[in-house]
């Protein structure tokens, strides 16, 4: 059976999971290309590639106000 402790952790999780995803735009740093996608940050880090060029030197873009 489950410790209470464990039983908690899992809640936690689950609730983490539930986080929206969002429309982020990405920029390729390479070629200039960009594109949006949705990012989930519950997820953690993804590694991306350029859809146009294949780098891996792309950056999510920050709102701005």
């Amino acid at each position: 059976m489950p410790k209470d402790g464990a039983a908690k952790d899992g809640a936690a999780k689950e609730a983490a999971k539930k986080e929206e995803a969002v429309p982020v735009v990405y920029k390729c740093l390479r070629c200039g290309a960009s594109w949006e996608e949705t990012y989930n940050p519950a997820d953690g880090p993804i590694e991306l590639t350029c859809k146009k060029c294949k780098s891996n030197s792309v950056r999510r873009l920050k709102k701005q106000a």
